[in-house]
């Protein structure tokens, strides 16, 4: 992603949103698993986010220079 500053803030409140909203989702299914402890259905689960800026790992490299070449000598 290339981003402005505008475009950081929509992305960390877009993550902030997730979040909150994962939230909910673990309320709702730990409410469901106090009823019903053995479900069999149950699994534990992990989420990975990440938002930060990126180095450019490889800069384009410029063309090397060849060396100049020699006129060729003639023989007579």
């Amino acid at each position: 992603m290339r981003l402005d500053a505008r475009g950081w803030q929509a992305a960390a409140r877009a993550c902030e949103k997730l979040l909150a909203d994962l939230a909910r989702v673990e309320h709702a299914a730990s409410k469901r698993l106090a009823k019903h402890p053995d479900a069999e259905a149950a699994s534990h689960a992990a989420v990975v986010m990440m938002l930060f800026e990126t180095v450019r790992l490889a800069q384009p490299q410029p063309k090397p220079k060849l060396p100049a070449r020699r006129a060729k000598a003639t023989t007579r």
